[in-house]
């Protein structure tokens, strides 16, 4: 006999299907528009996230107008320029994944060890 437990964990599980049918039909939909699966992905990132993924991609900090060209490009977006600084900022102050290079220059903490060596022709 199935516990209160069980037919929880059952609805729980029956629920979390029910959902991810819904959002591979969604999907599906916008896909027939012409998007790929990319696409349709990148346009549910955040502008931080974006900046992130330019900066991963690029491998080296970058001037915040270069950030706005490359997602212009990249994303098809238009960021405003004290929105996304402002947001990089406060990601700096609080040491999330953004690390301040230059007067609004900004990097990955993730890569500052790499960027150091760089500076310094290869050498620790």
């Amino acid at each position: 006999m199935a516990t209160e437990k069980d037919v929880k964990k059952a609805l729980i599980e029956l629920k979390e299907s029910m959902l991810k049918a819904q959002l591979k039909a969604l999907k599906e939909l916008k896909k027939e528009d012409g998007q790929t699966e990319q696409e349709v992905a990148d346009k549910g990132l955040s502008q931080v996230n974006m900046v992130y993924n330019i900066l991963k991609v690029k491998g080296r900090p970058l001037h915040i107008n270069e950030i706005i060209m490359i997602a212009k490009e990249m994303y098809d977006i238009n960021i405003s320029r004290e929105s996304i600084v402002s947001s990089l900022i406060k990601k700096v102050y609080a040491s999330d994944k953004f690390i301040k290079t230059g007067k609004n220059t900004f990097g990955l903490i993730e890569d500052k060890a790499r960027y150091t060596l760089e500076e310094n022709g290869g050498v620790e």
